[in-house]
């Protein structure tokens, strides 16, 4: 993934992300927990690369809008790994001005 970042359309990882995002966000507001479970694998996959571009991609792309919503980061909190739920974490603490 991270050779596209080198292009005119860096923009485009973000723009996917932030749908998937949204996708996720309003199945989980219909309760799907399968869908937030299958998610987080994902997530948690490409957190595992501990890749400066893919982590930031994950934070400002994904976790940002997940967290617009109240229980977006509870409800993905349980599915995710140590690596993922750093980077929440560290989103989190950025716009509350902690960092």
């Amino acid at each position: 993934m991270s050779e596209y970042y080198d292009r005119e359309d860096a923009e485009l990882p973000y723009c996917l992300f932030g749908a998937f995002a949204l996708y996720v966000r309003d199945v989980r507001g219909r309760g799907n927990e399968a869908v937030a479970a299958r998610a987080a694998a994902f997530i948690n996959s490409l957190a595992a690369a501990h890749h400066a571009n893919i982590d930031n991609l994950l934070m400002v792309g994904f976790f940002e809008v997940v967290s617009d919503d109240r229980g977006g980061p509870a409800m993905l909190r349980k599915h995710l790994s140590r690596e993922a739920a750093l980077l929440l974490d560290e989103i989190t603490a950025f716009w509350r001005g902690e960092r």
